[in-house]
């Protein structure tokens, strides 16, 4: 008998989403949360996941600040470049204090790398490279295992607005989602779904095929 790891555990999260085999149920996760609809070419994972160096370090039990570094790189979290934004997921199944500045420091620490990017930099009329036009949208969502939000609905979306007068920039530069997997009342289908194989590792006949194909991964 096979045995799956938990899509909740630092392990099982990132072998789930950030496997190279298992790109398009990455897709289907944006998609789903943030009704962003992309091709599978315009996805690249930048932190993939990766089963030998796991190996590699509990074998040889190396306690160095370098490999436990790399090893966290390695089972962390999952994050990709969309082409034209970038996304990130994070897994927090107990309270943490500080949890929301996390979220919010990972966020922004995204958005902020890719300023003055090489390659993706307009030019000036000058011939000189705009360093701010590398930046782009991040879209970044938080599964949690836990109530953090006083109200009832699972989902929560910020973005960047002015609530009194109902005006916002030119784009949405940072959107971060929080998804609270103890409470009813999903918005969507796919977002039960999603919500199901996140609490049980299974996924129902009529779930998605990429969420019925992940749980073999």
């Amino acid at each position: 008998m096979t045995k799956h790891i938990s899509p909740t555990s630092d392990l099982g999260f990132k072998k789930s989403l950030a496997s190279p085999e298992s790109k398009d149920v990455l897709q289907g996760l944006i998609g789903d949360f943030f009704d962003i609809r992309i091709s599978l070419d315009d996805i690249t994972i930048t932190s993939p996941y990766s089963i030998k160096v796991y190996k590699e370090f509990l074998k040889q039990g190396d306690g160095t600040e370098q490999a436990v570094a790399k090893f966290r790189q390695t089972i962390q979290d999952v994050s990709a470049d969309l082409k034209v934004a970038g996304f990130g997921a994070e897994i927090q199944l107990s309270k943490s204090t500080h949890f929301s500045k996390r979220s919010v420091y990972y966020a922004c620490d995204r958005f902020c790398a890719n300023y003055n990017r090489p390659g993706e930099m307009e030019q000036d009329y000058d011939g000189s490279f705009l360093r701010y036009s590398s930046l782009k949208p991040v879209y970044a969502l938080n599964i949690i295992g836990y109530n953090h939000f006083p109200d009832d609905k699972p989902l929560c979306v910020l973005t960047l607005n002015d609530r009194k007068r109902n005006k916002a920039l030119d784009r949405e530069y940072l959107t971060i989602a929080y998804f609270e997997l103890e409470k009813e009342g999903v918005e969507t289908e796919n977002q039960r779904h999603w919500q199901t194989y996140f609490k049980t590792g299974e996924a129902t006949d009529d779930a998605p095929r990429t969420i019925r194909e992940v749980t073999e991964i």
